[in-house]
């Protein structure tokens, strides 16, 4: 087994259990798809949080949605990010980070990341700063971090959140990290690329 499919099942009272097909379509004329989605989508998570917990080997998971949901701009959200350059494409478009982000928060962004490693993508700190004057959307700036110092300028600079990537780090860093930005008021995106990783940044 490398996959499960979070499936809904209505457990009526008289009537037994319920397929999908006899009650969805008419949840789909209502709100109340929107909550039976939002269940299923908890149980699905609290599911695999118990598998993660007795040590099973790792499983994807798929969970169906309505379309209503993804009509809905707080369901899926958006971080858009600014980069000046990158190594395999080069510099992009001149662009004042200002502008970028005032555009992105029109555009329905929910968080906007700047991406501050100045050698390899040309960014800097400064950008957060200029960034968040302008919006009102949280900003994350975006480095490979593993020093405290990284995390104490990002914060001098007006930072919101911080992304500190798993592979970079081992676990008691990684807490450490955590925390520091925590108990600075921010938040932290914890980047994962395997299941292994995930499980290294629930614990």
């Amino acid at each position: 087994v490398v996959g499960v499919e979070a499936l809904v099942r209505w457990r009526h009272p008289t009537l037994g259990i319920l397929e999908p097909g006899s009650f969805i379509p008419r949840a789909e004329e209502s709100d109340l798809i929107v909550e039976i989605d939002a269940f299923v989508i908890s149980e699905a998570a609290r599911q695999m949080r118990e598998w993660i917990d007795q040590r099973l080997p790792p499983l994807r998971m798929s969970v169906n949605v309505s379309g209503r949901d993804l009509l809905n701009a707080e369901f899926v959200d958006v971080i858009a990010e600014i980069k000046p350059r990158s190594p395999a494409e080069g510099a992009f478009a001149e662009r004042a980070s200002t502008e970028q982000g005032d555009s992105y928060q029109m555009g329905g962004a929910r968080m906007i990341s700047v991406l501050t490693e100045p050698s390899e993508f040309g960014g800097s700190v400064e950008m957060v700063r200029a960034v968040s004057s302008v919006v009102t959307v949280p900003v994350l700036a975006k480095d490979f971090l593993t020093d405290p110092y990284q995390i104490y300028e990002s914060r001098a600079h007006g930072a919101d959140a911080l992304l500190l990537i798993v592979a970079l780090l081992d676990k008691k860093t990684l807490a450490s990290l955590m925390k520091l930005t925590h108990d600075l008021g921010m938040q932290c995106l914890v980047e994962g690329h395997n299941e292994t990783e995930l499980e290294t940044a629930l614990q």
